[in-house]
């Protein structure tokens, strides 16, 4: 409370000081750099035999977005950036799609939103952080903005960094909410973290460069879990939880045999809940080798997820931070599993890459979830899934291209899943 309290009076101090650099800045003349992105995102699924690819259907989704944005520098340690996003059907839906991607709007063709305004104050080694923005996931793995959709999702926080003690950089951060990245999903609204944390967070990150193994030890507070029917306990408040998370990876340096490369990751949440609801705290580990072999690297990974009423997952997205995350296995990964992942990734300089990738999914079907039933990835894929990707980037006339393929086939179904997507993005 007291943290929140102090929030509340710095909150406005900061704007009204903001503007005062505005308006200074104004009659000195301060330039506002623009810039933007222009966004082409088209994908299908056939969902394990229930409907075709291609088809005119809610299985497949395209949007067109274009993003705006202006930063400056408005003297006395302030700056400010403005960012709005436009997403369009084009008019798909009428022959090509049954859905969008992203709405600006749920149920707008046409819609514009404000994906980020922030406003920051740097003091020394300090700076403050203040509005709508995007969360990185190396130093807020568990409310972070992914960039797998058209555009990302972005929270409403205050942001304090600090690196003034040797090697470390400190992250304090109080998340109120969020937009929620998913396909199909509405970006201008704002609401609970993932519809799950009506209390909002609170994190500390501590990011330390240890001589050739340099860690990431996050942890946050989750306060009045709830709010959604899909979350334990059906959608009551249930009180708080505790998260723990930590990274580590060897760092060689040039002295790498191989370019050799490991990491190590683990952590755990923790609920502080109604001791009449079924509940039980979730641990996780991970760890990922790489190798460069010629023009091609080579990783390995593997995660454990415990049989906990929590996911291992974003709150503002479906991704998680594991390991052996792909473009499309987090259902069957993020709790009550165990996952391998194989990925190699080949350079051809200016033609671009290709990344081929495969996971296997282990799901302990023993397991039942707050509510009585089978944990999410149970539901979906039976006792295992095994998930094959291939990815093809490429940079050509300025734009950036990305052209998808996914294969599934899980224990629990008939027939296998199949997913393609083709994106296209120029930045201005």
């Amino acid at each position: 409370m007291k943290k929140t309290i102090i929030s509340l009076v710095a909150a406005p101090l900061l704007l009204a000081s903001a503007a005062a650099a505005a308006d200074k800045a104004a009659d000195n003349g301060v330039e506002f750099k623009v810039g933007g992105q222009a966004v082409l995102y088209y994908n299908t699924v056939d969902k394990f035999g229930n409907a075709d690819l291609f088809d005119h259907a809610g299985n497949s989704k395209a949007s067109a977005g274009l993003k705006m944005h202006a930063a400056a520098d408005l003297g006395a340690g302030f700056a400010t950036y403005g960012e709005v996003n436009v997403l369009s059907s084009l008019g798909l839906e009428k022959n090509v799609v049954g859905d969008m991607m992203q709405w600006g709007k749920a149920g707008k063709t046409n819609s514009a939103y404000v994906s980020q305004l922030y406003v920051t104050k740097t003091m020394g080694k300090t700076t403050l952080k203040l509005g709508r923005q995007e969360l990185p996931k190396s130093l807020s793995p568990f409310a972070y903005s992914e960039g797998w959709n058209v555009f990302k999702n972005t929270f409403d926080a205050a942001l304090l960094v600090n690196s003034d003690i040797p090697l470390t950089t400190l992250v304090g951060a109080w998340v109120s909410g969020s937009n929620f990245n998913a396909p199909g999903a509405a970006m201008g609204e704002y609401g609970d973290l993932m519809g799950l944390v009506s209390g909002g967070a609170y994190m500390l990150t501590a990011a330390v460069k240890v001589p050739y193994f340099p860690i990431t030890a996050s942890y946050y507070h989750l306060s009045q879990i709830g709010g959604s029917a899909g979350a334990p306990g059906g959608g009551a408040s249930l009180g708080s939880a505790d998260v723990f998370w930590l990274n580590g990876q060897l760092d060689l340096g040039k002295d790498a045999p191989m370019g050799l490369c490991v990491a190590v990751q683990g952590g755990m949440m923790m609920e502080d809940i109604d001791a009449n609801t079924f509940t039980e705290d979730t641990t996780a580990a991970g760890a990922k080798v790489g190798i460069k072999a010629g023009p091609a690297k080579i990783i390995g990974a593997v995660s454990y997820v415990s049989d906990g009423s929590l996911a291992i997952q974003n709150t503002g997205g479906v991704k998680t931070p594991l390991f052996t995350q792909t473009v499309l296995n987090q259902v069957a990964i993020k709790q009550n599993a165990v996952s391998g992942l194989l990925k190699a990734v080949v350079g051809f300089g200016d033609a671009g890459k290709l990344i081929a990738m495969g996971t296997y999914t282990d799901l302990d079907d023993g397991a039942v979830n707050a509510a009585g039933g089978k944990s999410a990835g149970y539901n979906a894929y039976g006792d295992n899934l095994l998930d094959l990707e291939l990815l093809y980037k490429v940079k050509a006339g300025g734009i950036n291209w990305l052209a998808a393929y996914v294969f599934q086939d899980a224990d629990s179904k008939d027939d296998s899943n199949n997913l393609v997507r083709f994106v296209a993005r120029y930045n201005f």
